[in-house]
């Protein structure tokens, strides 16, 4: 008798065992919990599951099938009423809005404009899920983190104004409301909120 229940102890073990190996049966926040980084994601689930779900510190609202990589941005706001900075100054450089140009973006606001308390810096000078990498991104990385997760109600974004890295003249730098995805530029003295955004592999 104890034979038959240690061998149909032994039969259960094995069978729970192949289950977790088996990626087919995880979900793709399994897998990511699991230490999995997107080229592994990549080969095992299509690229749009990936978006939406908890990744290195933030919520995965890009992914690049070609150099495996993506963007993150931070699960909460760093700061719900913060000014965009210096008013009145022209900062060099950041009148961009594409996709890809946040980080130098927002390096260029926090070198040029000392205030520790304008949105950049609360994002470079940020230690969010003991990440140091985070910045405040372009207009275009903005508009495309509302259009991700806004339908899936990801992030717990306030229906209201979020700044940008992009800077529209030395009074005024460009937004995102993110009740319905419209931009437009206010002035930098105004209190906005701030989200953040790191790149991951």
């Amino acid at each position: 008798m104890k034979k038959i229940i240690l061998l149909s102890s032994l039969i259960g073990l094995f069978f729970l065992s192949c289950k977790k190996k088996n990626p087919e049966k995880l979900t793709t926040q399994d897998l990511i919990n699991q230490g999995k980084n997107i080229i592994d994601l990549l080969e095992l689930r299509p690229a749009d599951s990936l978006i939406g779900k908890d990744y290195k510190g933030g919520i995965l609202f890009y992914v690049d099938t070609t150099s495996k990589s993506g963007l993150v941005v931070s699960k909460e706001d760093i700061s719900e009423n913060a000014w965009w900075g210096c008013n009145g100054q022209y900062i060099s450089g950041v009148q961009s809005a594409e996709f890809g140009v946040g980080d130098s973006n927002t390096y260029k606001i926090s070198t040029q404009c000392t205030d520790a308390t304008s949105a950049a810096a609360l994002c470079y000078y940020s230690n969010l899920e003991n990440y140091q990498d985070w910045y405040l991104p372009s207009e275009d990385e903005m508009t495309m983190v509302y259009s991700v997760l806004k339908p899936k109600n990801v992030g717990s974004f306030a229906d209201t104004y979020y700044w940008t890295s992009t800077q529209e003249n030395e009074h005024y730098a460009r937004y995102l409301l993110f009740l319905d995805g419209s931009t437009g530029f206010a002035t930098k003295s105004d209190p906005f909120r701030v989200r953040a955004i790191r790149n991951v592999e």
